[in-house]
């Protein structure tokens, strides 16, 4: 941000200007809005709000002056853009994706290939992703004033496990009861078996799991998860090896590194010179940040201080390592040689535009994560199972009048011969009526008089081949 004007008597409206030219946000807006009307999108080095003519004057780097009519909200097309909680993971994962479109759109039309569901109208859908693979996403955003296309290639990676997905058989049983799924896996890692595609909550663990089978079928999935792999160090072991001194002039400066396969980042040492609390990010190669973290960090000029960081870092080129806000770290300005390879992780270089400078972060220890397979589904079938709205042609259950003073009708259809018990229920589960009907067919239709029980709500139940349908009958 280069510049920053308020309009006076407005909804807290503040204009920005910028490298890449001016936006706009007020109380009203979640997101700043570019404002090109008018205005190139190039340097702007200082903004005016001309009052007399609600203009917005923008000076700019070697464009010259640029003026415009002041942000009218509503009247603009939008700009279709989007986040996400992750880019890269293991198979299974949910993907929490966050419209970020200026102009207040008013519909959204998203498209996931290799997701589930693999499109959504929704603002800000959920995407499991299951597969193996680099996927794109696009985003169409739609108001009065127009429409925006916005499509992030290799947007999502999904990191493919060494072992293959469990291989399990479905099973099937004749009416409701326990089943007993199996699943075989690769044998070096642990099954898990889960309730839904992907995320949702873990059941259990282990090559079976037995469930109860209540309707026509259920489905459970099951994956390997494997045990953290090997323990690994990389970067400079201490700041002893050349020249150096504490870095305070901005928070831009950093290392940069490849991670060749899924690790966590356990910690790193750094030396320094006040006490205070500093932020750690790490970015992507598109600067967007992947992961950050605040750690108090003590004063501690001439001994290492070991940080815990503990981030969750997915195979890619180009990360960056940095501290934002408060610096007062250590830097090497000679001596460092790039790259600083290891199994998984390779240091490459830093920012400083000229060799031998190495940035703050001192001996890093990190840990392999072997990523779990994709998940199999397994179903259980009832193939007995009679629906519901198969125990009757018609689908439904008529109860008239319900509320009763005790007198009603039962009318349904029963399609073909079926035989069946028509019972009244107390809450308690005592019985107040029970009909049994063999073989019967066609529309059933009767008047019950049951002006004799108690008032209260009671239970209503048709059972046909160990299926039932209920309704609630109120007698007052």
């Amino acid at each position: 941000m280069n510049c920053i004007t308020y309009v006076n008597g407005s909804a807290d409206a503040v204009y920005i200007g910028t490298d890449l030219g001016v936006f706009y946000r007020d109380s009203t807006l979640n997101v700043w809005e570019p404002f090109f009307n008018g205005l190139p999108n190039v340097v702007v080095t200082q903004l005016d709000v001309f009052y007399p003519g609600n203009k917005l004057r923008a000076s700019t780097y070697g464009r010259g002056m640029w003026e415009s009519s002041l942000y009218v909200p509503g009247s603009y097309a939008p700009t279709s853009a989007f986040i996400s909680d992750k880019r890269i993971d293991c198979p299974g994962t949910v993907v929490q994706y966050t419209d970020y479109s200026a102009g207040s759109p008013t519909s959204w039309s998203w498209s996931f290939p290799g997701g589930n569901p693999s499109s959504s109208t929704l603002q800000n859908p959920q995407v499991v992703y299951n597969t193996p693979g680099i996927y794109p996403v696009t985003l169409i955003a739609t108001n009065a004033n127009g429409t925006s296309t916005v499509t992030q290639q290799d947007y999502i990676t999904i990191t493919s496990s060494n072992q293959p997905a469990p291989v399990a058989n479905n099973v099937q049983r004749c009416g409701p009861g326990p089943i007993t799924m199996t699943a075989a896996g690769s044998g070096f890692g642990v099954l898990r078996w889960w309730d839904a595609p992907g995320g949702g909550n873990q059941l259990s663990t282990g090559s079976s799991y037995t469930t109860t089978l209540s309707g026509p079928s259920t489905s459970l999935w099951v994956d390997e998860e494997f045990v953290s792999g090997v323990v690994d160090y990389t970067g400079e072991a201490t700041n002893g090896f050349g020249s150096g001194a504490f870095f305070t002039a901005n928070d831009i400066r950093g290392l940069y590194f490849d991670v060749t396969s899924p690790v966590v980042l356990n910690t790193v040492d750094v030396y320094s010179n006040s006490a205070g609390d500093r932020t750690i990010e790490v970015l992507d190669e598109q600067g967007n940040t992947v992961v950050e973290k605040v750690v108090s960090i003590p004063a501690s000029p001439n001994t290492p201080y070991t940080v815990a960081l503990n981030f969750t870092l997915y195979p890619g080129n180009n990360y960056f390592i940095k501290c934002r806000g408060l610096v007062d770290l250590y830097r090497n300005s000679t001596g460092a040689v790039y790259p600083l390879n290891s199994s998984f992780v390779n240091i490459t270089g830093s920012n400083a535009g000229s060799p031998g400078y190495y940035y703050f972060f001192y001996n890093w220890v990190y840990t392999e994560i072997t990523c779990n397979t994709a998940r199999t589904q397994v179903t259980g079938t009832d193939t007995c199972f009679v629906g519901l709205n198969d125990i009757f042609a018609g689908g439904s259950l008529n109860i008239f009048p319900n509320p009763t003073q005790g007198k009603f009708d039962v009318s349904f259809d029963a399609g073909g011969s079926r035989n069946f018990i028509i019972r009244l229920s107390e809450p308690t589960g005592k019985s107040v009526l029970n009909e049994t009907y063999e073989s019967f067919s066609g529309e059933f239709r009767k008047t019950y008089d049951m002006s004799k029980i108690a008032k209260g709500v009671y239970v209503l139940e048709i059972i046909s081949n160990d299926r039932s349908i209920s309704k609630k009958l109120v007698v007052h």
